[in-house]
């Protein structure tokens, strides 16, 4: 920490962050009542909670994890409104780029921790959703912190840093339930990592590799157990941080068009919901609880991937492709007029403008983790990755879902940037695996492209 607090050239990229961050909230005001969707589930179930009662359901009758609704209630109890979160989140900033600087040290050294630092700063969906009450701006924190306490607990395995990645990973798992199945694929790859670092003779024992994951393993229960039990009890069923599965499950596989709320592509107002729903999407009653309207929502979402499988794997890519579509939710705020008096220039500049940096941040991220050597972060990066994609390509697929990856991608892109030459040099020594980064690239590039003109003028597509 030390060492940061005399980086000069840090400093003046986390100034530059926060500026970028607050002068838009600051120019058209942070304070309003206005929601859209989830920011209105989160307010919903976080108002029960400053009355002392259990949180709220979403209206559809889904679970939502707790960590948000609780942390909005704070922001209420403590600052009188629940847009407090937006300030909350803007100081987030800082220790997310301190998380990327430490991981993009490990990954190539000053130089290429800067350049992700860098980009990280200047990516304007990341500044936008600081202004908003969705998940993403702490989400995106806990992510990064989780990947990093993870690599130092591996590197050096003590009691203290298992107990800081288990406290990490648990708090991420009650802000999105989509990070339970971190915990045994983070023990199953330190355990890996510790029985494949030395020479076969100098392996721990396999009662060492145990012993060392108990702090990890223990404290994320622990994290985990207060909310899992309380519930649990509540809806007579087992609960570990949310029951949402089902819901998305459903979205995706059914005989209409899976969902999806991205600018020119998905169901943006409530009457081409209704009319979707309309075409033969039914849904679970609500009635009996979260946790069987949730069973009865997998349960469907199976049965049609069983009766149509074709179908269902004719959508695998598409969600893949509508998770990496370049116009984020940045692209319909600007567009639909939310920002008031920016010119026609200046919204295309903007669209334009976000659109590149995921490009960049993918395909860069893709080169620099596929042809650099892959330090422990990058590990944990493409592993994540990896399980994003599976989990994604089975549910339905939004933007939102790929920004949280974007800082590991970008310092992946930092390191193609500042080592262009030792790339060439791999794919040259290692044909094989340049010619399956390159094919990778090429996929991404097709995926990319695919909802690329979306969020551009009819005459531009």
């Amino acid at each position: 920490m030390r060492d940061a607090l005399n980086d000069r050239r840090l400093l003046a990229w986390i100034a530059v962050a926060l500026l970028l961050r607050a002068l838009p909230m600051l120019w058209w005001g942070w304070a309003t009542e206005d929601c859209t969707r989830d920011e209105c589930i989160f307010r919903i179930a976080a108002r029960p909670l400053l009355a002392g009662e259990p949180m709220g359901l979403a209206p559809r009758g889904w679970l939502p994890a707790p960590g948000y609704p609780y942390l909005l209630a704070a922001c209420e109890a403590a600052f009188g409104s629940m847009e407090a979160v937006k300030w909350v989140q803007w100081a987030s900033t800082v220790p997310l780029l301190l998380a990327v600087r430490a991981l993009g040290l490990r990954q190539g050294g000053p130089r290429v921790a800067e350049v992700a630092v860098a980009l990280v700063a200047l990516h304007p969906t990341l500044a936008f959703f600081v202004g908003t009450l969705w998940t993403e701006s702490i989400y995106t924190l806990l992510l990064v912190l989780c990947v990093l306490s993870w690599v130092r607990f591996v590197e050096r395995a003590s009691d203290g840093r298992g107990v800081v990645a288990g406290v990490a990973l648990g708090t991420t798992v009650l802000f999105r339930g989509m990070a339970t199945w971190w915990l045994p694929m983070g023990a199953a790859g330190a355990a890996l990592a510790w029985w494949f670092a030395g020479a076969r003779d100098a392996r721990p024992a396999r009662s060492e590799i145990g012993r060392r994951l108990v702090p990890y393993v223990v404290t994320t229960a622990a994290v985990l157990t207060p909310w899992s039990v309380t519930a649990s009890a509540q809806y007579g069923g087992w609960v570990v941080s949310d029951a949402t599965l089902g819901h998305v499950a459903a979205m995706g596989n059914d005989t209409p068009p899976p969902f999806t709320f991205d600018y020119g592509i998905g169901l943006l107002t409530g009457e081409q919901f209704a009319a979707t729903e309309a075409q033969g999407r039914s849904t679970c009653p609500i009635r009996q609880g979260p946790l069987v309207y949730d069973a009865c929502e997998r349960a469907r979402a199976l049965r049609w991937a069983s009766a149509h499988p074709v179908a269902f794997l004719e959508r695998v890519p598409v969600r893949w492709a509508q998770m990496l579509n370049p116009h984020t939710f940045l692209t319909r705020h600007v567009l639909w007029g939310f920002w008031p008096g920016l010119s026609w220039g200046i919204r295309m500049a903007v669209v334009v403008w976000q659109a590149g940096w995921t490009v960049l941040l993918v395909l860069g991220g893709a080169l620099g983790l596929g042809l650099r050597p892959l330090t422990l972060g990058a590990r944990a990066a493409v592993a994540l990755i990896a399980y994003y994609f599976a989990v994604i390509g089975c549910l339905y697929g939004i933007s939102r879902f790929r920004l949280p990856l974007e800082p590991l991608l970008a310092i992946g892109c930092a390191d193609a940037l500042v080592h262009r030459q030792e790339l060439l040099a791999t794919a040259r020594s290692a044909p094989r695996r340049g010619l399956a980064v390159g094919a990778v690239a090429v996929g991404l590039l097709a995926l990319l492209s695919t909802y690329l003109s979306s969020g551009f003028p009819g005459w531009l597509r």
